[in-house]
């Protein structure tokens, strides 16, 4: 690619993250807003991504080695959630798809859960959406030969070590959470086809689960599909080449631990990122709960006067608790078809 291709490539791609950190704000908020940790998670690291994107194109715009800045303190900052992030993304879609997974699960659902319950349920999402990117951030240490690498446009990146040892502790774990993400795709799939008429009856009560269960189903699964051959691919590059034996010496000498090294322009891993900060947008920004969340906003500013069609009709559930009341529906309906009672299944 010649400075020409690259200097077009680094406008459009700056452009379409900028983009995306507007667009993504929202849907934050919404997950913020109705306290989904998992959700919440992975909008948020995407946001960052982006933002980081943004920020290195305009400090590294082009390939002129002289005239670069160190990056010293950003870079060391960025390369630690770069790690992180490896292991957030599928993390946070993991515990989504999990969460989905068990509403699903007729057979052992309740009709309500205890405060403990969800309480340990918030903890387990924090431990695997916050917990999992620090622990890997810290072991990173453990195979990081210099302070990072400064690529052109692409900007700041982590350094690793050319042993097993870089494998098992930063390149495995991700691969090992795409599988976890894998299983239960699948088996999620399995209930729905097993459980169809009930999902269809509860789904068809309730036009906005429907759409909530869908938005979350689809991310997570575009996630899955997105990234698991992009982690493969960077997995398959570090294992075609010659591994040096791991040497904690060798790895943290003062000498090469002081040395930035420079890299050509390499971005195609940043297209990623913008591509997966488009989708939120386009699942979780456009939905009706997004909706009437932006018209809140605007009747917040005193433009009710103005444009009357702002009047809210009513309130938008929370995706929260819509998705968690589902299993239970679901089990109401197959328990109302079995024993012929009659069961209130209308939806919230």
């Amino acid at each position: 690619m010649d400075n020409s291709q690259i200097a077009g490539s680094t406008v459009v791609l700056a452009f379409l993250s900028a983009l995306t950190l507007v667009l993504d704000i929202p849907p934050l908020l919404w997950h913020v807003r109705n306290r989904n940790v998992a959700a919440m998670s992975l909008v948020l690291w995407i946001i960052v991504l982006n933002m980081m994107t943004v920020v290195n194109i305009m400090i590294w715009p082009t390939s002129d080695f002289a005239s670069w800045w160190s990056g010293v303190g950003l870079c060391d900052v960025e390369a630690k959630l770069m790690v992180a992030s490896t292991i957030a993304l599928p993390a946070a879609s993991m515990c989504i798809m999990r969460d989905l997974a068990r509403v699903m699960d007729t057979e052992h659902s309740v009709i309500s859960s205890t405060r403990s319950e969800r309480k340990r349920k918030l903890v387990m999402d924090l431990c695997w959406c916050l917990g999992t990117p620090i622990l890997l951030m810290v072991l990173h240490y453990v195979v990081q030969p210099n302070r990072y690498y400064v690529w052109a446009v692409a900007g700041c990146n982590p350094s690793i070590d050319n042993s097993w040892v870089a494998i098992v502790l930063i390149l495995l774990p991700p691969l090992l959470m795409f599988v976890a993400i894998a299983g239960y795709t699948a088996l999620l799939l399995y209930r729905l086809i097993r459980y169809r008429v009930a999902f269809n009856s509860m789904m068809s009560l309730n036009s906005t689960t429907k759409s909530r269960f869908s938005r979350l189903f689809l991310i997570s699964l575009t996630i899955l599909l997105g990234f698991v051959p992009l982690q493969m691919y960077v997995f398959y590059r570090n294992i075609i080449y010659p591994h040096l034996p791991y040497s904690w010496s060798a790895v943290h000498d003062p000498y090469a631990w002081s040395q930035i090294v420079v890299v050509p322009a390499s971005i195609f891993d940043r297209w990623a990122r913008t591509v997966a900060g488009i989708l939120v947008f386009l699942y979780f920004g456009l939905g009706k709960d997004a909706v009437g969340m932006y018209k809140t906003w605007l009747l917040a500013t005193g433009l009710k006067e103005i444009f009357p069609r702002l009047n809210l009709r009513s309130s938008p559930g929370t995706l929260k608790s819509s998705i968690t009341t589902l299993g239970s529906k679901a089990k109401l309906f197959l328990w109302r078809k079995t024993s012929g009672s009659t069961v209130n299944t209308n939806p919230l």
